[in-house]
């Protein structure tokens, strides 16, 4: 499996996580917190989304490792969302935030940066093509236009003779 697809699963699998964390009773009852009104199938939708990329990664073609890698890190992930307050999780998410949003600007920069280069080479391309049917236009003798076919009345078969009246 690759490295891609399995911190895909984590990341997934930690979304997830996180939101059960931010919604459970007995968590938000402990900090002092109001309750987190949330419907049951949103729950088990969200348990769904923990286990679901765990399920891509065993089955996905990629033999074990990722999803031993996956067992690991969620695990991490869990018991480090489990230890901390929700204060701690408020400023580890504006983080988190913050990074995803720093590369989210370079990702859109490269993107940029790469559309820049293949604009300049479809370009380059373009002229290239271009003279290259210039000079071949020049080296082919002029094709003589073909004389239309004449067609009868339907149009589809050619004219053929028509029988005189005598």
């Amino acid at each position: 499996m690759s490295i891609l697809a399995t911190v895909a699963a984590v990341a997934a699998s930690t979304a997830a996580l996180a939101y059960l964390a931010v919604g459970d009773a007995k968590r938000r009852r402990v900090f002092g917190l109001p309750p987190f009104e949330r419907k049951a199938w949103q729950t088990w939708l969200a348990i769904a989304g923990v286990l679901a990329p765990a399920v891509l990664l065993l089955y996905g073609g990629g033999g074990g490792a990722g999803f031993a890698v996956w067992c690991g890190a969620v695990s991490v992930v869990g018991w480090i969302l489990a230890a901390t307050s929700p204060a701690q999780a408020t400023a580890m998410g504006r983080r988190v935030t913050g990074g995803m949003a720093a590369a989210g600007r370079i990702l859109r920069a490269m993107i940029r940066a790469a559309r820049g280069t293949e604009d300049a080479r479809l370009t380059r391309l373009e002229r290239r093509v271009d003279a290259l049917e210039a000079a071949l236009a020049r080296h082919e003798p002029a094709a003589r236009p073909a004389a239309p076919r004449r067609r009868n009345g339907s149009g589809t078969k050619p004219d053929a003779a028509q029988p005189s009246g005598n």
